[in-house]
């Protein structure tokens, strides 16, 4: 996980004062300056900050074979693997006050789409006067997918929506806070869950269609190399069954089944190009091994979604021992 620290400055201005006194006489010129010798000295309270994850490094929210499901089972996940637990401390012993942010940043390997994939954050413990922000829901019981989570220009503090990012990485602000100033305990217990969006109530999320794609379009079939889903739904050429009944008669026969799919590749063989490889006799040898006999493709399948926590403070940060 990633710490970041900025710098609080605190500048001290000496003021040096210099009189100069002059007498009125003809050609005669006196003049005074003398070095102050008191020494003013500001000195720096103790601030701290610091980002604890409590849950042991890589036994963080990993789990296998996920299956979508509503809010109301995603937010009572428990037990290690569906649960990742941490916690913000700091220490003010000034009338410095420290705003932070914590977020979550989308692994560049993760392959399943943003609005997939709830994500909910519970804190507990702080203590900073109606200044906490949690980003990951619209109201109680209703919880964001990771595209409808906070950016970090939409952040009042002007250093942390500032925060550059390396190009290509995605990053959301699921919760904001200030350790209030002359803090000499502060610590706030969150814990964070996601989970594959389900079936849900809330008007704010349209619920995903999880049927499998079964129909291609003709007119992308032509040819014996297998076809890539995922563009072809992208596309729009690849449809569900429920779609597909959905249209005229005319319009269904621009459509034709698959046959074969590869799950490891993302790739499917239609029913006209599985029929020319037949024909050509590479049936057997382009199917061992890499295609499954099946009228069905689940885009959920075989994806991941992996996320890092950060966290980020506009002021000193210390790490604790």
């Amino acid at each position: 996980m990633n710490k970041k620290s900025t710098g609080l400055l605190l500048s001290i201005l000496g003021v040096l004062s210099l009189v100069l006194i002059t007498a009125g006489v003809t050609y005669a010129f006196f003049s005074y300056a003398k070095e102050g010798e008191t020494k003013n000295t500001l000195t720096t309270g103790t601030i701290t900050f610091y980002y604890d994850e409590q849950t042991e490094e890589e036994n963080g929210i990993s789990i296998e074979e996920a299956m979508p499901m509503d809010d109301n089972a995603g937010m009572a996940l428990k037990d290690n693997k569906n649960v990742f637990k941490f916690k913000v401390t700091s220490t003010v012993s000034s009338g410095a006050k420290i705003p932070y942010a914590v977020t979550v940043r989308k692994d560049k390997e993760s392959t399943l789409g943003n609005d997939y994939v709830k994500v909910y954050l519970t804190a507990t413990g702080d203590t900073s006067s109606g200044t906490a922000k949690n980003y990951t829901t619209t109201d109680s019981t209703h919880v964001k997918v990771f595209s409808q989570l906070g950016e970090l220009s939409s952040l009042t503090d002007e250093y942390l929506k500032s925060i550059k990012l390396p190009d290509g990485v995605e990053e959301k602000v699921i919760y904001t806070s200030e350790v209030p100033a002359n803090s000499e305990d502060y610590t706030t217990n969150f814990e964070l869950r996601m989970w594959i969006s389900g079936d849900t109530e809330d008007e704010a999320t349209t619920a995903i269609d999880y049927s499998p794609y079964e129909f291609v379009a003709t007119e992308k079939t032509s040819g014996t190399d297998p076809l890539k889903a995922d563009d072809l739904i992208q596309s729009g050429d690849f449809i569900t069954s429920t779609e597909y009944y959905a249209k005229s008669q005319e319009e269904r026969s621009k459509y034709e089944r698959i046959a074969y799919v590869n799950m490891n590749e993302r790739t499917i063989i239609s029913e006209a190009q599985a029929s020319n490889l037949q024909q050509q006799g590479t049936l057997d040898t382009t199917v061992n091994g890499k295609f499954t006999a099946s009228e069905q493709f689940y885009s959920l399948n075989g994806q991941t979604f992996k996320l890092t926590v950060n966290v980020y403070a506009n002021a000193v940060v210390v790490q604790g021992n």
